[in-house]
């Protein structure tokens, strides 16, 4: 297997085709998860709120197509002259649209998966060939990818094959890299090269926004490539020396023009297409669509209206530590203050004429060894001060301190994707796109402490074995994220099925159910058109009219329902952190309702191993959420409820109640009313 890695004819396409069909194997179910299913049933009519109007749209679909392929293309390409509610993301829509004609209502087609699998087992290979050029072995490289695909980002979002494909994003900028350096090192078919990476520069913002830092990389490599003299007499066909011919003209100087005219051309692109990833519509405005506004990302869709929010999610960085085995954080940690500190006391000249001969060299070192140092005082003074969050936020920042040990250009790979984002970022799936740059640093850190470890003599060397057991443990915990959103994915369904089943039982045709979490309306799609479905809050609702969460509203509501209808409360409740218990259900904890109980409807409980000891020590706000990232507060997830060792749970419970009055009071107020009565 070893000797198969170190082969790329041999490990890519092996790599390839090992994710390619292992996707399709773990994501074949007859179910979707959310957001997939307001995709695929949603409509402004709510009559068609409903599992069969997925078949409905496949069908009209596919006769469209069959009827005019080409008007039916057209009309899909008209999303390039829209900005939709996310933003400006044409390409994304597309791949929504033809997803969707494709689905049918028993789960996702052969060919969905498979065009699933390609992406992830594309982003595979593009990982591997990443990591290889900053590691020493392949089994670096795919500890890497490990790493990459067992992080709950990518492990969450694979299971959408409608919604917006999440690893398109990193495939984009990791491919827009490769051939970066394919281009600058590799002379043969460079033209066509530098064609495929305005391509790829060209679709990316397209797809997300964020595809724009792979400008911002491309710049900061030619930069550092600048900073270098520019290498005479080298011929396109050789990397060998050319003699220059006697008049001072040879290959020599044919090949430095060439090499000026490179720079300037890939600095041209990176600046343009920078622009383009800024303003998204100009291009289509200017040839297509000149009513399409021209705006910059930062004022339209998600991305807009988060940058309105003027601070950090500081809470979001505790979120972003369990993304990967604490242990590997921790072992990688040290590595780095040991290689840091190596560098400050042993790496700095003894003589001044060796300061006078390398001193560009050695303040490299002082500063890669000074750097992490530096990162381990502040986070000290924040730990001391309890600055709980500004010590979140620096602690990430614990791949940048590693990350120097290892190349710059990953530091500012990772700079560039976390610090802006923690603007933004409101779920952790978002830090897919930190992770990539992480994964790269963290295996190399552990390719250096095996190679620190194995140098050890005599019988010291036995430490390698205790460093394997831990490098096992680190990677049977990865692999157990995919295992245990399987599990949570299954388990979720299972019970929206039990729930819907019961509710088809005990309610009413044609009453209202007013439930407290957003896959409350999955819940409704299943039992079919038997009831209409209300939200007693509003977060993560897009339909406003939709949602009862005040006394008043409530009132009106049974008033207008009563009496050809009933309405009932559908109770999804959980333990719940003292401070998220907002979303509990305001009408059967908040206000007095005068309702009757109807029983228990079912239990969502998905428990799953890890491996890592040490996250029996992360708290349970900051457990990553292995099910829809959407559905993040929907239900209960941290340590299993039963105290077991080694286990995590996604638990909820959901309770039914027929509203037997009017009135919504709060708990107050219904012992004062008490009181009057009485007197």
């Amino acid at each position: 297997m070893y000797r198969l890695l170190q082969r790329r004819s041999v490990a890519l396409p092996l790599l390839f085709c090992l994710v390619t069909g292992g996707f399709m194997l773990y994501r074949d179910a007859d179910f979707y998860v959310w957001n997939d299913t307001p995709s695929l049933v949603y409509d402004a009519r709510p009559e068609l709120e409903m599992w069969s109007a997925v078949d409905q749209r496949k069908a009209a679909s596919t006769a469209a197509w069959r009827h005019n392929p080409i008007g039916e293309l057209t009309r899909r390409l008209q999303v390039f002259g829209t900005i939709g509610g996310s933003g400006y993301r044409p390409l994304d829509a597309v791949q929504s649209s033809l997803s969707i004609s494709i689905s049918g209502s028993g789960g996702p087609s052969v060919v969905q998966l498979l065009l699933g699998g390609v992406v992830y087992g594309a982003l595979a290979c593009c990982m591997f060939l990443l990591a290889r050029r900053f590691t020493k072995y392949p089994a670096t490289a795919l500890l890497a990818v490990v790493l990459l695909f067992g992080a709950p980002p990518l492990v969450t979002p694979s299971w959408l094959v409608v919604a917006s494909n999440q690893a398109t994003v990193p495939l984009l900028i990791g491919s827009a890299l490769l051939l970066y350096w394919q281009i600058v090192e590799s002379p043969r078919g460079r033209w066509l090269k530098l064609l495929a990476l305005g391509v790829v520069l060209l679709i990316g913002p397209w797809f997300r926004e964020f595809c724009g830092i792979s400008c911002l990389l491309i710049g900061f490599l030619e930069l550092r490539r600048a900073l270098r003299p520019i290498p005479l007499g080298i011929d396109r066909r050789s990397t060998s020396p050319q003699p220059l011919s006697p008049g001072g003209r040879g290959p020599g100087e044919g090949a430095r023009k060439d090499e000026v005219l490179l720079r300037s051309t890939l600095m041209a692109m990176a600046g343009l297409f920078f622009l383009h990833a800024v303003f998204p519509t100009a291009l289509i405005k200017w040839l297509f669509f000149p009513d399409l506004p021209l705006l910059s990302v930062t004022q339209m869709g998600s991305l807009g209206h988060a940058s309105k929010f003027h601070g950090i999610h500081w809470e979001m960085a505790w979120m972003f530590l369990p993304l990967l085995p604490p242990l590997l954080v921790l072992l990688a940690t040290c590595n780095g203050m040991r290689l840091a500190g190596r560098q400050v006391i042993a790496g700095l000249p003894r003589r001044w004429a060796d300061w006078n001969k390398s001193i560009w060299q050695y303040l490299e070192y002082f500063a890669c060894g000074v750097g992490p140092c530096v990162w381990l005082g502040i986070a000290t003074l924040y730990f001391a001060k309890g600055s709980e969050d500004r010590l979140g936020y620096t602690l990430c920042l614990y791949v940048a301190a590693v990350g120097m040990q290892v190349d710059v250009f990953l530091v500012i790979w990772f700079l560039l994707s976390f610090v802006p984002l923690m603007r933004v970022v409101q779920e952790t799936v978002h830090f897919l796109y930190v992770l990539v740059p992480t994964s790269i640093i963290m295996a190399c850190m552990m390719e250096s402490l095996w190679q620190w470890v194995a140098s050890w003599p005599g019988r010291l060397r036995v430490a390698r074995y205790a460093l394997a057991l831990a490098l096992g443990v680190i990677v049977a915990d990865q692999m157990l994220v995919i295992y245990g959103t399987r599990r949570v994915m299954q388990g979720q369904t299972a019970a929206i099925r039990a729930v819907a089943a019961e509710l088809r039982e005990r309610t009413a045709r044609g009453s209202v159910v007013l439930n407290n979490v957003i896959h409350g309306v999955e819940i409704k799609w299943v039992a079919g058109d038997h009831y209409r479905n209300l939200w007693s809050m509003p977060g993560g609702v897009n339909r406003p009219e939709c949602v009862v969460d005040e006394p008043y509203k409530f009132e009106r509501l049974v008033a207008a329902e009563s009496p050809r209808s009933r309405v009932y409360l559908l109770d999804c409740d959980f333990p719940r952190l003292p401070w998220k218990t907002a979303d509990r259900h305001p009408f059967v904890h908040r206000y007095a309702v005068e309702k009757r109980s109807l029983g228990k409807l079912g239990v969502c409980s998905a428990t799953y191993p890890f491996a890592d000891p040490l996250r029996h020590f992360i708290s349970p706000q900051n457990v990553p959420f292995l099910g829809p990232p959407d559905l993040v507060n929907d239900f209960y997830r941290g340590r299993a409820l039963d105290g077991s060792w080694f286990r995590n749970e996604v638990y909820a419970e959901y309770h039914l109640y027929e509203v037997a009055g009017p009135r919504a009071m709060a708990r107050g107020e219904c012992r004062a009313d008490a009181v009057r009565t009485s007197q």
